[in-house]
């Protein structure tokens, strides 16, 4: 672009909101509408608005047209995908300890309950993330798990046995598949 027009042009560097900034917003809003809304509720909004305001803000909008009361997330969960912590947090546990059994149950049980096996996978590496982080000496093994995970969701878009490519990542974490050393392009010397 021509420096001509740069120079009459603004520039917006727009940022995603952390997950309690939302929060705060959304506590104003059921303030206003006069509405009781549990904080987890608010909490499980804003982790899959993934720090877009207006997206938390619309589905706040459909769980407040429930009509209830008191919303809890029981309630809420007739609108929002799917998912709970209880269960992100015994699918790291399985994984960590190579319990490919157990992650292989609770990814057929989340199917059965109606999981949003997209979202639950987008949980699961936020999780291993946070994990990564405090233990930046002992990550690789995380680190090639969180890479399995992604491609195991970039995959379910396209397969018609959505749960398959996470299945498959499960098996190859929980093996050793997704070991750290370095994938060879080139064939050995002979």
């Amino acid at each position: 672009v021509p420096a001509t027009i740069i120079s009459r042009c603004q520039r917006f560097d727009f940022k995603r909101l952390p997950v309690d900034a939302i929060v705060e917003r959304l506590k104003g809003i059921v303030a206003k509408e006069n509405i009781a809304v549990d904080e987890d509720v608010l909490v499980e909004i804003a982790r899959h608005a993934d720090g877009g305001l207006r997206d938390a803000e619309s589905v706040l909008g459909q769980v407040l047209a429930l009509d209830e009361k008191r919303i809890t997330l029981d309630i809420a969960s007739l609108v929002l995908p799917a998912t709970n912590a209880a269960m992100v947090d015994e699918f790291v546990r399985s994984l960590s300890s190579n319990d490919a059994a157990t992650a292989l149950r609770l990814v057929a049980e989340g199917l059965e309950r109606g999981v949003d096996l997209p979202h639950f996978v987008e949980d699961v590496v936020s999780a291993l993330r946070d994990k990564m982080l405090l233990d930046v000496k002992s990550s690789g093994r995380i680190v090639a798990t969180i890479d399995l995970l992604l491609e195991a969701r970039r995959q379910m878009r396209t397969t018609k046995i959505v749960q398959l490519p996470l299945e498959i990542a499960i098996v190859k974490a929980c093996s050793g598949v997704a070991s750290t050393t370095p994938k060879q392009t080139n064939p050995p010397p002979q």
